[in-house]
């Protein structure tokens, strides 16, 4: 039985039982299966992931979704050291979400650094990383700043860029960057919390707030800030006057605010005093 018969054959059981209630079924028992099972088993839910439901409302990391993508993660692990790196590689391109592939990423990485047992090593964890840069350049012709990626997975993929070749990723930001500053503040907006509030009418709206001392270090570790700066400083973001002790962790900010904080501390950093 291929994949797309053996997919099919999960959605009539799905038909009968709530997707919510079989994945949750599957979770008590993902870490007892023999490797064969195991490895047929995240295959087919890699197969079928993009179609897992995200609930509305529901926290991103418990919504039916990310529980399957934190089953194939434990079904990969289940398998010999040998195999395991292949595996996880071979899981990954049997879904054309990528953003689903490095949730499944996610989860490996977070067993692997939260319990005891390590199951991959740097050099596995960089293998992987590499294949996750070839395939978001092959997808993106190169470009960074796409409209259609989580900021967090973003973020992911600029720390893995930059481990591998910061010179490499710093030119390719001065290009696509195109001395713009609405795609200056874009790429800030890569490294600001998303807030979701929630109207006493049940509705919620998304924005981003609490750019901080942190946020800017993060960036600084990864590419030369003065790559953003320099093109934000001789533009009218400049004119607003920001008291940055003023705002709150979860304040919504605007792209003139959010500008003006980034300038704060890259000036700040860069004086005689500021020195984090």
């Amino acid at each position: 039985m291929d994949l797309t018969q053996a997919a099919k054959k999960m959605k009539l059981l799905f038909q009968d039982t709530a997707v919510k209630d079989v994945i949750f079924k599957m979770r008590l028992w993902e870490d007892s299966l023999p490797e064969i099972q195991s490895e047929k088993l995240s295959e087919l839910l890699t197969h079928m992931g993009p179609e897992l439901p995200i609930e509305e409302g529901e926290f991103s990391a418990y919504t039916t979704r990310a529980e399957g993508a934190k089953i194939i993660a434990r079904l990969i692990l289940n398998l010999s050291a040998e195999r395991r790196v292949a595996h996880a590689l071979n899981v990954f391109s049997l879904t054309d979400d990528m953003e689903f592939a490095m949730e499944i990423c996610y989860w490996l990485f977070y067993k692997n650094e939260k319990e005891t047992k390590k199951y991959f090593d740097a050099a596995n964890e960089a293998e992987i990383h590499a294949y996750f840069l070839q395939r978001f350049k092959a997808a993106y012709f190169g470009k960074i700043l796409v409209t259609d990626f989580s900021d967090s997975n973003l973020w992911r993929l600029i720390i893995w860029w930059s481990e591998a070749d910061r010179a490499g990723l710093e030119e390719q930001l001065k290009v696509q960057l195109e001395n713009d500053p609405l795609k200056a503040v874009q790429l800030i907006k890569v490294f600001t919390p998303t807030v979701q509030s929630w109207s006493n009418d049940g509705t919620s709206k998304l924005y981003k707030a609490g750019f901080g001392q942190t946020r800017y270090e993060a960036i600084d570790k990864l590419f030369n800030p003065a790559i953003i700066y320099n093109i934000l400083a001789g533009t009218d973001y400049r004119v607003e006057d920001v008291k940055i002790d003023q705002l709150g962790d979860n304040d919504p900010l605007t792209d003139s605010q959010l500008a003006n904080v980034f300038m704060y501390y890259y000036e700040y950093h860069h004086s005689s005093i500021g020195k984090f």
